[in-house]
């Protein structure tokens, strides 16, 4: 009977130790379970980690894109305020040399005017010395007649 109870007693023993292995067995299907789902959500992540990286190369090119646009577009910009800054010393130049131009113009205006007056007083004296030699051939004319 002692064998009887022994034998009883190992085979509680062993229940126990069964329903403690099942129970961990149990566990571990859960911590297989929820670790499978974790590879799933990790790979899901992965993918959008992918994705976004993708999406930000895209933009990293544009970035870059646009920043070679812009700086084409200002290097064009000094080049044109160069020609600009050019074009306004040369009209600058220009205004200059028409102001002595004027100048220039003005001083003869001045002249001719002053000849056209010594003009006007040398036809009035032609004019009265005409009238006097007219005047004189007159009177000459008349003597000679007489």
């Amino acid at each position: 009977t002692e064998q009887l109870e022994q034998a009883v007693e190992a085979m509680k023993a062993l229940e126990e130790e069964k329903a403690c292995l099942e129970k961990r067995v149990v566990e571990a299907e859960q911590i297989q379970a929820q670790s499978e789902a974790l590879k799933t959500e990790v790979d899901e992540l992965n993918q959008k980690v992918a994705a976004v990286s993708e999406e930000n190369a895209k933009l990293q090119r544009q970035l870059s894109q646009r920043e070679t646009e812009a700086t084409e577009q200002l290097e064009q910009a000094v080049e044109a305020m160069k020609a600009l800054e050019e074009e306004k010393a040369c009209l600058e130049k220009r205004v200059v040399e028409a102001e002595q131009i004027q100048a220039q113009s003005e001083a003869l205006k001045t002249e001719v005017d002053e000849l056209n007056q010594k003009v006007a007083a040398v036809s009035e004296e032609n004019a009265k010395l005409q009238r006097q030699l007219s005047q004189r051939e007159t009177e000459a004319t008349e003597q000679l007649e007489q």
